[in-house]
């Protein structure tokens, strides 16, 4: 990573708003708004319509679960069909009118800011792996990490309590776990016993000294 001219996040950053910069200008704004609410549509059609749908489905499968299962997909991507062909018929009709250009400009910035909150959705969800102190060097050496940590903020304000709170459950439960491995380690250390001393080559081994021993040979010749 060093040897590339660029952070690598800072290109990672550059290629995603490119990208989808390049392509909300090619489908135009018109179709990229609707894109995005056709996907809303299509889940809110699922939620509001599956208690109709789960008796037949139910019907047709018989176990419980899997008729949920088959009753919400069905009804989302029948939902997202249907509004996808309604997008498409007006983003064509405003692609083929004067407004053509604006569409496309517009379009273009969309792009930029759809870029910008995938980079900060990301960023929010590795909120929960890494503190910003631990983060690895080429996140913290990027120039591009104060602007993405300003939107993270945003997001984070205007998210759900539920979200914040898993946030924090997370990173208290990831505290906790360090906190036992460190006090484990110190309980390890306090408790194992201290290694026996290396035996003292020098000291005399039990046994008769020259002179003791001399002694007995002429005891042991003279009898």
């Amino acid at each position: 990573m060093d040897s590339l001219p660029i952070n690598t996040l800072d290109a990672i950053v550059l290629v995603v708003l490119g990208l989808s910069a390049l392509l909300a200008m090619v489908k135009g704004f018109v179709q990229g708004v609707l894109g995005i609410l056709t996907w809303v549509g299509a889940y809110l059609g699922a939620v509001h319509g599956l208690p109709y749908a789960r008796p037949l489905a139910r019907d047709l499968v018989s176990v419980d679960w899997m008729a949920d299962i088959v009753a919400g997909v069905g009804l989302f991507l029948l939902v997202l069909f249907v509004l996808n062909m309604i997008t498409n018929i007006i983003s064509d009709k405003v692609q083929g009118s004067s407004l053509n250009s604006l569409d496309r400009s517009l379009g273009f910035l969309f792009g930029l800011l759809r870029g910008g909150l995938i980079v900060c959705v990301a960023f929010l969800f590795a909120g929960f792996i890494w503190a910003p102190q631990d983060r690895p060097g080429w996140i913290q050496e990027a120039r591009s990490t104060p602007l993405i940590d300003k939107g993270v903020g945003i997001l984070y304000a205007l998210a759900p309590r539920s979200v914040a709170a898993a946030e924090s459950t997370t990173k208290g439960a990831a505290d906790t776990v360090n906190q036992g491995l460190d006090m484990q380690k110190t309980l390890r250390t306090l408790t194992q016993p201290a290694p026996a001393a290396p035996a003292d080559k020098g000291a005399d081994k039990p046994g008769y000294s020259p002179s003791e021993r001399q002694g007995l040979d002429r005891l042991f010749q003279s009898n």
